[in-house]
């Protein structure tokens, strides 16, 4: 519940989630690799292991995430 009512004052005052789905494109803006692999133009989000933030488009934390290695 407190959790819910912090995510709207958040939202409230302008800060965005950033949680990929799974299959979107990496965005090397938005996104972070959790693990040391080569990441590439075809490189798609498998798991978010962390939300991201971002305020008046300005990351405030990039989302941390596992990408398919089927690439």
């Amino acid at each position: 519940m407190t959790y819910k009512i912090f995510e709207k004052i958040l939202e409230k005052n302008g800060v965005i989630k950033i949680s990929p789905n799974k299959g979107e494109d990496f965005n090397k803006n938005d996104h972070e690799s959790s693990e040391n692999i080569r990441v590439n133009e075809n490189s798609k989000v498998a798991e978010v292991v962390q939300t991201g933030y971002k305020v008046n488009n300005k990351v405030l934390r990039q989302a941390k995430v596992v990408l398919d290695k089927c690439q």
